[in-house]
Parts: C-alpha cells; sequence; structure tokens
C-alpha cells in the first residue's frame, strides 16, 4: 500500500509540474489470486495559473531584489519545478534562513496565489586581527563587510592592514545587477 500511495504522490507531482494543482490521482486495486492490477484514475481539472505573488518577511531586503530571482511569474501556467528553482535561488543569496511557500486558492477559480515568506538572517561580517613576525614586526587588519548593503543586493568589503612596514587598504563593491541586468 505504501509503494501505490508513493507512487499516486509522484504521478500528483509530474501533473503539479505541468500546472494542474488540483489533479486528482486515484489508485484502483483489483486483486487475482496472488496479482494485484494497479489501475490509476486521473482526473486533471483545469491547468491553475499564478494570479499573484507576494512577498512577506522581508525587513531588509528590498521586494525587487527578490522578485529578480524568480522563474514564475503572475499570469503564467503554475510549475512546480520552476517555484522550486526560484526558492533554490533565494536561498543562494545567502540573505535568507528560511523560505516558505504558500499557496491561497482563488474561489471559484483553479487559479492560486503564492505567498513567499522570506527570514532574513543577519548577514555581514567583521574581523580584526593581530600578528607579529621578525620580518614585518607587529601587524594588525580590520575587516569589514556587507552582502546585502541597503537591502539591494549589493556587497561591499573594506580592509585594512597596518604595520610597522607595511600598510594596505582594499575596498570592493560588487553591483549584481547593473540598470537592472544581471
Amino acid at each position: 500500500r505504501q509503494k501505490i500511495d508513493e507512487s499516486a504522490g509522484e504521478i500528483g507531482g509530474v501533473y503539479a509540474d505541468r500546472g494542474y494543482l488540483y489533479a486528482q490521482v486515484d489508485p484502483v486495486e483489483r486483486i487475482d489470486s496472488t496479482t494485484v492490477f494497479v489501475t490509476y484514475r486521473i482526473e486533471e481539472q483545469e491547468p491553475s495559473k499564478v494570479r499573484e505573488i507576494r512577498i512577506a518577511g522581508n525587513t531588509r531586503t528590498k521586494e525587487k531584489v527578490i522578485r529578480r530571482q524568480l522563474y514564475m511569474f503572475p499570469g503564467n501556467k503554475f510549475d512546480r519545478a520552476l517555484l522550486i528553482r526560484s526558492q533554490r535561488e533565494l536561498f543562494q543569496l545567502g540573505f535568507f534562513q528560511d523560505v516558505q511557500v504558500d499557496f491561497r486558492p482563488l474561489p471559484n477559480s483553479y487559479d492560486v496565489d503564492l505567498v513567499l515568506d522570506v527570514k532574513e538572517k543577519p548577514v555581514g561580517t567583521a574581523s580584526a586581527g593581530a600578528g607579529f613576525s621578525s620580518q614585518s614586526k607587529l601587524t594588525g587588519f580590520l575587516e569589514l563587510g556587507h552582502p546585502n548593503l541597503f537591502g539591494n543586493g549589493q556587497s561591499v568589503n573594506i580592509r585594512l592592514e597596518r604595520g610597522s612596514r607595511t600598510s594596505n587598504f582594499e575596498f570592493s563593491f560588487t553591483e549584481p545587477w547593473f540598470l537592472d541586468t544581471p
């Protein structure tokens, strides 16, 4: 029975990948002495479209930074694989510790609204250190970095290294979407 239920779930998943969120997969079993025959009755319904995508929980990250990682758009047919890819892309930004997807069915329709509920994690780095060598004598460094500057997805890193014989200053700034182009 467990294998039959797993198979029905996988079949439903394949239909969800193609937009049929409300497809019903019902296994029908027929036992003939030592053999079990399983037939899956599938009622597709209508394919679902995404009416609206709402984003919740973002306190620092701007909505456009989140939306540009999405592979699903309002008006498109629902596609579970694209939704999973979008969720993975949001995790890969490194700004969120959790990204949950909630489906809100629309009354008298097969269409859905999606709500992406993100939970931001603290980002940014600060480090300092000191060392001593016979060549450089006493040296120290201070480094500060932030991968989501002002919630725009930009990263900045500043490093200052100072010693009795050396002095280095490094500054880096990355804009991943210049003029809204990756």
